[in-house]
């Protein structure tokens, strides 16, 4: 009975064994799980930086400015300029010029037409100068000087009214102080008096009874003459730069070396 206990807990142990080694002996398969995905976020755009462009300066402004400025003061051919005893204006070489002489309290119902071009006969003359013109009255004591820097005072300082010059502007002017034309304590001449001093020298004066043109300053007499006083754009333009720099940097002093 104990032999037979014995070879049954032997062959126990030997179906034991073999079950394990058979069992160790089968591979598992392997399955292999894929790493996840990366998740790759698409690039930012490209952003382009460009140069900015440089900042309009003041200067600049102002050029600009007195570009439009005399430009539009020279109205177009087309249109008549009239000149009266209380109306000088600036015209061009090649306007009709219609002027209307008052005597005392009448006015004249008969208006001359003139043309500039007809007057002054210079074939140095640009087409686009542009001229002064005033008829003169018994009110010009300063003479041609006198002429011309109220010419210039009032046209500059009424200013034109321009729409779409900038959102905050619809006129351009310049204010030219009524002492600017006077030497300075120094011995400096001021900018307008150098400007005036050549202008009366090449004035012209036209006699309106004689239809004589002449060029001496002081042989104007109330009511006979129309002043003429030529000046190219870049002239004007440079009065206008000239007081408007001035005003902006707010200096007190209008003088230029001799």
């Amino acid at each position: 009975m104990r032999t037979f206990i014995s070879l049954l807990l032997t062959l126990l142990l030997l179906i034991g064994v073999a079950y394990w080694i058979f069992t160790d002996s089968i591979t598992m398969p392997v399955i292999e799980v894929p790493p996840p995905l990366e998740t790759i976020d698409p690039l930012p755009p490209l952003i382009i930086i460009e140069e900015s462009s440089p900042a309009v300066t003041s200067d600049t402004v102002i050029q600009q400015d007195a570009d439009i400025f005399v430009n539009t003061l020279k109205k177009p051919q087309n249109i008549p300029v009239i000149i009266s005893d209380s109306q000088g204006g600036f015209v061009r070489h090649d306007s009709e010029i219609i002027l209307i002489r008052n005597s005392g309290s009448t006015v004249d119902r008969d208006p001359t037409t003139l043309l500039i071009q007809n007057i002054i006969q210079d074939p140095a003359l640009h087409s686009d100068d542009m001229f002064y013109l005033h008829h003169v009255t018994e009110q010009d004591q300063q003479g041609l000087w006198g002429i011309i820097q109220q010419g210039l005072v009032e046209k500059f300082r009424a200013g034109l009214s321009l729409e779409g010059i900038s959102h905050n502007r619809d006129m351009l002017q310049v204010i030219i102080p009524a002492d600017a034309d006077e030497r300075l304590t120094n011995g400096l001449s001021s900018f307008l008096g150098k400007l005036l001093s050549q202008k009366v020298s090449s004035s012209y004066i036209y006699n309106l009874d004689t239809n004589t043109l002449g060029r001496n300053p002081n042989l104007i007499q109330p009511g006979q003459q129309l002043v003429l006083i030529k000046f190219s754009p870049d002239e004007l333009k440079s009065v206008y730069q000239f007081f408007a720099e001035q005003r902006q940097q707010a200096v007190q002093t209008y003088g230029i070396s001799d």
